[in-house]
């Protein structure tokens, strides 16, 4: 149950990456300190994942202050929309 609502949180992240032009600052930061959280949470494992979701969280910061380029935006949306997916299907 804790992997499918982290999966629904990482789709949401991935909704908010593609809405980070328009979306106030805010939120994008704390959606990307909730994903850094997140990665630390569970980074006790040294997964490359939970590494990944760090440096995602870092980038959606980044968003946040506009400070980024389309292909961060797109890598970091394929990352987080693959991890939702087999979460949500697991």
């Amino acid at each position: 149950m804790l992997v499918k609502l982290l999966g629904f949180i990482d789709l949401a992240a991935v909704i908010a990456v593609l809405l980070s032009p328009i979306l106030p600052t805010r939120v994008l930061l704390a959606l990307g300190i909730f994903i850094i959280l997140k990665g630390l949470t569970f980074g006790i494992t040294r997964s490359v994942m939970n590494i990944l979701d760090i440096v995602c969280g870092l980038l959606i910061i980044l968003m946040a202050f506009k400070v980024t380029s389309l292909t961060i935006i797109i890598l970091v949306t394929l990352f987080l929309l693959q991890k939702a997916f087999f979460s949500i299907i697991s």
